[in-house]
């Protein structure tokens, strides 16, 4: 279905403004914004080039809120999401460094995880007691262990299959643990061309 220019009003639960958001938004983006906008992780699944990337920037810019995009390839590491030691201190000591995750779960916004399923399945694994719970374990930051979620913070995630694995099309995606899976249960949105 062709995008077509058009208005919508949103009551942005960040700011409690009323926002008038115009011009050609996904075809998805009521049903998204609104799984957004109640606190549910999404799950945005569907092929190369539909508009995953476009829509989740949308969903950013009509709560009025910052956006991070997080590439979720096979070599990421735990580091590259919850933030690294690096040595940029004084004399070269080691100073935590907050990546765009981190800042985004404490300080609000969203934050799209993209090409899901092409993690390494075992490495989101770190992250699933903080999107469910509202606290996440920081192990690098040593002055302060633990993250406290912001209640607008919001999470979308994009994937072309379902997290169970390679497909003719998608060979080089990974089986998603289902403790992963399940995060995105109640907003998981289909996307086509």
């Amino acid at each position: 279905e062709q995008q077509v220019p058009r208005e919508v009003i949103i009551d942005n639960r960040n700011t409690g403004n009323k926002k008038k958001v115009e011009g050609r938004l996904h075809e998805k983006f009521d049903e998204v914004l609104a799984l957004a906008q109640a606190g549910i992780p999404v799950l945005m699944v569907g092929p190369a080039g539909c508009g995953k990337t476009t829509l989740a920037r949308q969903i950013a810019e009509a709560m009025e809120t910052e956006f991070s995009c997080v590439s979720m390839s096979g070599g990421i590491t735990e580091g590259q999401l919850l933030g690294r030691l690096l040595p940029t201190g004084d004399g070269g000591k080691f100073e935590y460094h907050r990546t765009p995750l981190v800042e985004r779960y404490e300080e609000g916004g969203v934050v799209l995880l993209d090409e899901i399923d092409a993690a390494d399945p075992n490495t989101l694994l770190v992250t699933n007691a903080g999107f469910a719970n509202g606290h996440m374990t920081i192990p690098n930051r040593i002055e302060e262990t633990e993250a406290d979620r912001n209640e607008g913070f919001v999470l979308l995630a994009a994937a072309n299959t379902y997290g169970k694995g390679a497909d003719r099309m998608y060979v080089g995606r990974n089986a998603l643990d289902e403790a992963t899976i399940d995060r995105y249960r109640a907003g998981t949105v289909e996307l086509d061309y």
